[in-house]
């Protein structure tokens, strides 16, 4: 048996270099990792379908690969995320125990938040960041 995976997810796009029409979005996210500078908060904001939650899983995901080290020192021969280390493998498969993807338009209540802020007081298990 197989599981059936939404369209969207199947062909979301895995890398940086995927994500089309976010160009500046991209160069400053990836700015951000080169100088190894994270802000608490990240706010991604725009229309449905503009590339939103993909460009939050991309991000998560290349915070915490292996390959960050040598991205900061070489940023234009290696690519973030590597895809192929253990923590790329684990946002691959939807199992990352540091990843906590939020639909924010459903989750407003109060014990929502609450919920939100203990799940991020825990510090991260496999990666770097939570």
């Amino acid at each position: 048996m197989s599981t059936r995976i939404p369209l969207t997810r199947r062909w979301r796009s895995k890398t940086f270099d995927e994500i089309i029409g976010q160009d500046i979005a991209v160069r400053l996210i990836k700015n951000s990792l080169y100088r190894g500078f994270f802000f608490p908060v990240y706010l991604f904001a725009g229309q449905r379908g503009c590339g939103k939650t993909t460009m939050g899983r991309v991000f998560a995901a290349a915070i915490n690969c292996a390959e960050l080290q040598a991205f900061q020192a070489d940023p234009v021969a290696k690519k973030l995320p590597c895809g192929s280390c253990n923590s790329c493998s684990a946002m691959a498969r939807g199992e990352h125990p540091d990843f906590l993807e939020i639909d924010a338009a459903s989750h407003t209540g109060v014990d929502n938040v609450r919920q939100i802020i203990e799940s991020a007081s825990f510090l991260p298990i496999m990666g770097r960041k939570k």
